[in-house]
């Protein structure tokens, strides 16, 4: 469901608290990206050190950029709908719950992530699986899909949910690979311990052709 806001009167009764949902979803992002900074090492050096042969190019892993970028676009969008009542739309709070919950769940997955023990892996991989499914159960309660062709809100809820799904697909994805890590590392299998420095190594290359192309732009200005 979305929040009606077809009348004046419903806009005006509503905008008191239409801040409420989109505001619990973008703090549990900054939790999130609070929990990533902190944790940063655990983004390359940990998944690098417990890599499976199955797993994709570490390229795929940018998804998280797309991600967060439009779910602050989405409470972007719910804010402004109050405003905007014949163009956008304020999600249900259910919605907006299970949204933060599935935001909540992926800054906890980074912390339990980065013990890299076996007990720890499989609660990461909980963590992801209920995220997934908060997100999931947002998406069902919400069924912006499901509304009518005519519905005015339609088109809008589609937009705003968008990241939601987005996220709540990465998260199954992510569980399925951390079962993965988790089993490996409790049946005793070893991480790559050269792996760490690898990736370091790409990484000054990566900064040193940036310092590099930002020396050439310079001269040529």
């Amino acid at each position: 469901m979305t929040w009606n806001l077809t009348t004046a009167a419903a806009v005006e009764a509503a905008t008191p608290v239409a801040w409420v949902g989109p505001t619990a979803v973008i703090s549990a992002l900054l939790f999130s990206l609070a929990a990533q900074r902190v944790w940063d090492r655990l983004i390359g050096e940990t998944s690098c050190r417990w890599r499976q042969p199955y797993f994709p190019d570490a390229r795929i892993y940018a998804i998280w950029g797309v991600i967060y970028a439009t779910t602050v676009v989405g409470v972007v969008l719910q804010y402004l709908a109050p405003a905007l009542p014949d163009a956008l739309a304020v999600l249900d709070w259910a919605t907006n719950l299970g949204w933060a919950g599935a935001w909540l769940c992926a800054g906890g997955w980074v912390v339990a992530f980065d013990r890299e023990e076996g007990c720890n892996f499989w609660l990461s991989t909980l963590l992801l699986a209920v995220g997934a499914g908060s997100g999931v159960a947002a998406l069902t309660l919400e069924g912006a899909w499901h509304r009518a062709a005519t519905s005015p809100v339609r088109a809008a809820a589609i937009a705003t949910t968008t990241p939601l799904a987005l996220l709540a697909g990465w998260m199954l994805v992510a569980s399925a690979l951390n079962v993965g890590i988790a089993a490996r590392a409790s049946g005793g299998g070893p991480p790559d311990v050269d792996c760490p420095a690898r990736l370091r190594a790409r990484r000054l290359r990566g900064r040193t052709a940036q310092q590099t192309a930002r020396a050439v732009w310079g001269s040529l200005r």
